[in-house]
């Protein structure tokens, strides 16, 4: 099954995201944009994962996320990747890059044990669009402009997803949440209140 490891968003931010996203539609973008039942912060993609890796998996992420404690993070911008060239994704940006950064980099190393490869370059940020056709990067950068990203979360949480593609887009299923600092429960969130 094809996996990632997230940061959960609250539901109070995402319908915030899915405003910002509405009226950047009307602005005439042309993307194909994030559900925003699916907006969360990719820690670290896995790609296909057997059945029989995920008790190893849910073990290493306990141990890695006792060590991490809530903190608070806030929105800071729109941008695109790549920072050359044609636009091709449309993020919203994060404050605490350096703490997102190592956060990243100890879920690396506890995951690199179990055979998962180490990932070279982390930018926490929330994924918004991905662009359907070529966009001239002054058109997009002058569509962004004028634009109130502000917004704030507490980290507290974070998800084991499988990632199910479609033909109307991916489908998310939560199959394990873990509490930063704290205990962990199995199985898909009931609410996103943190």
């Amino acid at each position: 099954m094809r996996t990632f490891i997230a940061v959960e968003l609250p539901g109070g931010l995402k319908n915030h995201l899915a405003h910002l996203m509405t009226e950047l539609s009307a602005r005439q973008l042309k993307a194909k944009w994030v559900a925003p039942a699916n907006l969360h912060v990719t820690l670290k993609f896995l790609g296909d994962v057997a059945d029989r890796q995920l008790e190893d998996l849910i073990v290493a992420l306990n141990l890695w996320g006792r060590k991490i404690h809530p903190f608070q993070v806030k929105l800071t911008r729109l941008g695109f990747f790549p920072v050359r060239g044609t636009p091709r994704v449309l993020f919203a940006g994060l404050d605490q890059q350096d703490r997102l950064g190592k956060m990243a980099e100890e879920l690396d190393l506890c995951l690199e044990r179990l055979g998962f490869p180490r990932e070279e370059h982390f930018k926490g940020h929330v994924t918004l669009a991905r662009f359907k056709e070529k966009n001239r990067r002054s058109v997009v950068e002058e569509k962004l402009q004028k634009i109130d990203v502000n917004g704030e979360f507490r980290l507290g949480a974070v998800g084991l997803y499988q990632s199910t593609l479609t033909a109307g887009g991916p489908i998310y299923q939560q199959l394990y949440r873990l509490v930063l600092g704290g205990p962990s429960s199995e199985g898909p969130l009931d609410h996103d209140v943190l």
